[in-house]
């Protein structure tokens, strides 16, 4: 049984493979880039992301933001995303 894809970052080819190519924008399953840890108590939540490999690091401090992560999580994020 197949199970939906997780929602995607966009990010560019550049970036990620560091190659001398023209920018591509593409999309990419956060899971390739990431592992990602959370937690919860009361009404709090927090979710922390490690890169698979040093090189994806910056990609994910540009990629995933405050804001993005606030979006993906429309509905049931009533309150402010903070990042550190």
């Amino acid at each position: 049984m197949l199970t939906p894809a997780p929602r995607v970052f966009k990010s560019r080819l550049h970036d990620l493979f560091k190659a001398s190519y023209s920018f591509i924008d593409m999309q990419i399953q956060l899971t390739k880039l990431a592992h990602a840890r959370s937690g919860d108590k009361g009404d709090t939540a927090n979710i922390g992301l490690i890169a698979l490999q040093e090189e994806f690091y910056p990609l994910l401090v540009r990629e995933v933001t405050a804001e993005r992560v606030k979006e993906h999580f429309r509905g049931i994020c009533k309150g402010e995303v903070e990042r550190f």
